[in-house]
């Protein structure tokens, strides 16, 4: 603000002379200046006391309506004293004689620098407002419990949420310490929470139960902290408290629902998208040890990964996909899930199942040709008793020549056998009870050893090893006999240039594992009867077939073995 151009120049020049850069715009009177103001935005002031028609207390009052903080240096040619102090009681930063213009640029930078530090600390301070009013807008409205203690633990400031969660008047609870609304058990956790926070100075977390209005206790995560002054000294404890219900009761629904795959009898397994295995539970591991593996992982199928990707590809489980390893069969199903990317599998040893499948369907074919069997014997039988009958009948009245009569006998005997033979299916079809008797199982080999020699021919050697001391056993020895004849010829039919047939007899004491893989077997002491031979023995295919009737790998007219 100055009408004499010389006096601006003047001015202008001893800015630059101190290297003040600055751009500058000179107001002759009021219009000018309110110009100036708007347009030009100065950072600063440098103003005459009189212009035409305008001053400088004009300038400071036209400011102060217009709530513009702008810094004002009066630099003036005569007036006195009095006129500066009251220029700086209106708002003027300092006063300058033209005379004295060498103190210009020091007040100049003196002003602005006053005036960035107002800056400053304006914006500190609304800055600091802004904090200060974020941090209420968030204990005012979070449902976390948030409280300011002093150093006894007693409230100094109590969120509304209080009001809002427990029940209780956040007024109503100042000046009382935690205590009186902590679970005696957690305010003794709590105090050692808030000792280890000292200790470490860091917020500490325990479970802590808070006490309801409805007199009800419920658990909240709880952080204690403290608040240091400048030395580092304690002045307040913080207390942050969120509400852990509802997550408490989803760890109990996940535990509930992760115990299942865990205890569970069978083996069961996880698998990611690319067929990592990432999970197993103990009857993997059990599992794993049964068949003499070191990891789960040797067990998995080859193609596991093929098989992940397509069960997530698809969206379709993949259900009895059996994969043998060694004499053990496994039994897999695998089921996706696909928004977690993960795979499910279940396996089954059924090894065990498939040998009583096996074994029921060989007693199903036996009950089978059990009751062909015994449809076959019951009409035999009425056949032979006509013929034993007539022969019977013929012989007796003794008219006949001898040599008929001879004919006559064998014909009977002849019967006889016959008789013998369906007696055998009867039996074998269960539609005949045996003939059990106590004997012992040494004598009868005995007995039947000599004429089994003979059966045998020459060429064919037969040992017996006996036990002894041999336990007395419950059974039928017409039909035991029978066992060692079939056996006995079966065994000299694979050994035609000879060879040696071995009977053994042994006591063995049958366990429960034993048990496991026969149905029939019964455990504790039993007597064994072997029969072995030194023939081309059986493929595993023929030994498949071992038990069933007329099954034979003789030649056709050779027998039906």
């Amino acid at each position: 603000m100055e009408d004499v151009e010389l006096d601006a120049d003047l001015i202008e020049k001893e800015l630059l002379r101190a290297k003040i850069l600055f751009e500058s715009r000179r107001a002759e009177n009021r219009p000018q200046f309110i110009q100036a103001l708007n347009q030009f935005k100065p950072d600063l002031i440098l103003a005459d006391y009189s212009l035409p028609q305008f001053n400088v207390l004009d300038a400071l009052a036209l400011l102060q309506e217009d709530h513009k903080d702008i810094p004002v240096i009066l630099v003036t040619g005569h007036h006195s004293e009095e006129v500066a102090v009251e220029c700086m009681k209106r708002g003027a930063q300092d006063y300058i004689l033209k005379s004295s213009l060498r103190r210009l640029p020091k007040a100049v930078v003196n002003a602005l620098e006053k005036r960035r530090s107002q800056e400053d600390k304006a914006a500190a301070e609304a800055a600091f407002r802004r904090r200060e009013e974020q941090y209420r807008l968030i204990t005012e409205n979070t449902r976390d419990l948030i409280a300011l203690l002093d150093l006894d633990h007693r409230f100094l400031y109590v969120s509304p949420s209080h009001q809002r969660v427990l029940g209780h008047d956040p007024e109503g609870m100042l000046g009382k310490s935690y205590e009186e609304w902590v679970h005696p058990t957690d305010a003794r956790a709590l105090r050692r929470t808030f000792e280890e926070a000292l200790f470490f100075r860091e917020g500490c977390n325990v479970e802590v139960r808070w006490k309801m209005q409805t007199g009800r206790w419920q658990s909240f995560e709880t952080t204690g902290n403290w608040i240091f002054d400048e030395r580092g000294k304690p002045q307040r404890a913080l207390l942050v408290s969120r509400d852990i219900t509802e997550r408490k009761r989803a760890e109990t629904e996940i535990e509930r629902l992760a115990a299942f795959p865990r205890y569970n009898p069978q083996p069961v397994w996880a698998f990611s998208a690319d067929g990592s295995l990432i999970y197993f539970n103990d009857a993997v591991v059990a599992l794993t040890r049964s068949l003499g593996k070191t990891h789960p992982r040797e067990m998995l199928p080859l193609n596991i990964a093929t098989i992940v990707k397509m069960c997530l590809s698809t969206g379709q489980s993949k259900i009895r996909m059996d994969t043998t390893m060694g004499k053990r069969t496994l039994s897999w199903s695998f089921a996706p899930i696909v928004p977690h990317q993960v795979v499910y599998s279940w396996s089954e040893d059924i090894t065990d199942r498939l040998n009583l499948e096996g074994r029921l369907r060989q007693s199903q074919k036996m009950e089978s040709v059990g009751q062909l069997a015994a449809g076959v014997a019951h009409d035999f039988n009425n056949i032979l008793t006509i013929i034993q009958g007539h022969a019977q009948m013929l012989v007796a009245t003794g008219r006949l020549e001898p040599r008929l009569g001879e004919s006559m006998k064998q014909i009977s005997m002849a019967a006889e056998r016959a008789a013998n033979l369906t007696r055998q299916l009867l039996v074998f079809s269960r539609k005949q009870a045996m003939q059990p008797q106590l004997l012992n199982l040494n004598e009868v080999v005995q007995n039947i050893t000599k004429m089994l020699r003979t059966l045998v021919g020459e060429q064919v050697a037969v040992q017996f090893d006996r036990a002894r001391q041999l336990p007395i056993i419950n059974a039928d020895p017409g039909m035991m006999e029978q066992i060692l004849v079939n056996l006995a010829v079966n065994a000299r039919d694979a050994m035609p240039r000879g060879g040696t047939i071995t009977i053994t007899t042994s006591s063995v004491d049958i366990d429960s594992s034993y048990v496991a893989q026969h149905a029939d077997a019964r455990p504790g002491m039993h007597v064994c009867l072997s029969v072995s031979d030194t023939g081309s023995g059986m493929s595993a295919d023929t030994m498949a077939h071992l038990f069933e009737p007329f099954f034979t790998t003789k030649e056709v007219g050779k027998g039906t073995g």
